[in-house]
């Protein structure tokens, strides 16, 4: 019987499986430090290995010599007092030392109009980025973050006097401004707490930062406040304020009322101290929604007289307390607010008022995350302004040349 000894050859699937193409690493390493001409090279290398689109250990060669000028850019963005410009040098001057090395072990050999041009355009580059791109999108992201909590009655009367007073050119330069002049509203301080999420959400974080602030910084200030005071003497004022305010009689005499219905709870109390202003404050500042006096109504003017009260001793306060706690207290203020509006929102009140109500609910529940998350992100993508604005300069070059 014949033996068929073909059918014991081996099959090409049988072979050994074939080597994948290696791109040479230290040629794609070397040309990472070129101009053009270079970066068009090694991309041919990696092409010709079959690994365009796909990670390999070369990719880490291909960025090496590029990342020289992003260092330098971090390292200059540093500098305390012009970090824009430092990064921008930084920038630069990591470029020119990209450039020489790749002259020094021959990825290419550019003219030297070419190199400086090259230097030139990338710290131009991040120099714009850091001063136009940077800040503007930083506007754009505080701003969608703020956009989903409102104002409250005191905050919009607030907001109103500051449009009235600063023309708008100047609120615009304000915007880009670090030290804005603007009235700092709850929404400013969400921000700058980095509170996100949906209002119940926020309403946790605000808390959380609400004690820290009071235990470490407002409490032991107030605590150390010896002066008291004279809450007979503050009642006065605050009627001779709602006189002065309030010239109409009818309108005045509902406020009196209110405040005599007020002053009723602290009869035989001459003194206290701020830390109980404090306190008393914050009872002052929640509403009441039934109150008579002397057998009518008066819940409307008692709850306005307990917000001017409220006004006033924030004012004493806030007057009592040194320049780095200022700060601290409106913030504390706003934090409270913030507070208050998660209980609200966890409840579940806004959806009990109707279709419109709960419609606004909804839209609350959807647009709160998506604009202080997503504002929070594109704040921060604008303090990359001068790394964005390399890539610019890439294009700009393009452009040019």
């Amino acid at each position: 019987m014949a033996i068929d000894l073909n059918k014991y050859k081996l099959q090409p699937q049988d072979n050994l499986q074939e080597a994948k193409p290696q791109s040479n690493f230290m040629q794609r390493l070397k040309l990472g430090f070129g101009g053009p001409e270079a970066k068009t090279k090694q991309q041919q290398l990696e092409t010709e290995a079959g690994l365009k689109g796909k990670f390999d250990v070369g990719d880490i060669a291909d960025v090496a010599g590029a990342s020289l000028p992003i260092i330098g850019g971090i390292i200059g963005g540093f500098n305390p007092t012009t970090p824009v410009f430092g990064a921008a040098a930084g920038a630069a001057g990591g470029q020119a030392l990209r450039r020489g090395i790749g002259v020094a072990i021959g990825a290419d050999q550019p003219k030297v109009g070419e190199v400086v041009k090259d230097v030139a355009y990338t710290g131009a580059g991040a120099y714009l980025g850091g001063k136009v791109l940077g800040p503007a999108l930083k506007v754009v992201g505080k701003g969608l973050a703020k956009l989903p909590i409102n104002l409250s009655s005191i905050e919009a009367k607030m907001m109103q006097a500051y449009r009235a007073n600063v023309p708008f050119w100047q609120r615009i330069a304000s915007g880009f401004s670090e030290k804005s002049k603007a009235p700092i509203t709850a929404a400013e301080t969400a921000f700058k707490q980095g509170l996100i999420g949906t209002e119940s959400m926020i309403g946790v974080q605000a808390q959380k930062a609400k004690s820290k602030i009071w235990s470490g910084l407002i409490e032991p200030n107030l605590k150390q406040i010896k002066e008291k005071v004279n809450i007979q003497r503050f009642f006065k004022e605050l009627l001779d304020e709602i006189k002065l305010k309030n010239p109409e009689l009818a309108r005045q005499q509902d406020l009196l009322n209110g405040l005599n219905s007020l002053k009723e709870s602290y009869k035989g109390v001459k003194t206290i101290t701020f830390e109980q202003l404090q306190k008393i404050k914050e009872g002052w500042a929640k509403f009441i929604p039934e109150k008579t006096y002397k057998g009518k109504p008066i819940s409307g003017a008692f709850n306005d007289v307990k917000n001017e009260a409220a006004s006033k001793a924030r004012t004493l306060i806030y007057d009592k307390l040194g320049p780095e706690i200022k700060q601290a207290y409106i913030d504390y203020g706003n934090l409270l607010r913030l507070q208050e509006l998660g209980q609200k929102a966890m409840t579940g009140g806004k959806f009990a008022g109707g279709s419109f109500t709960g419609l606004s609910a909804l839209k609350d529940m959807l647009l709160t995350p998506f604009g202080t998350i997503g504002g929070h992100i594109i704040y921060q993508a604008g303090k990359l302004g001068p790394f964005i604005g390399l890539e610019g300069a890439r294009t700009l070059k393009d452009l040019f040349d």
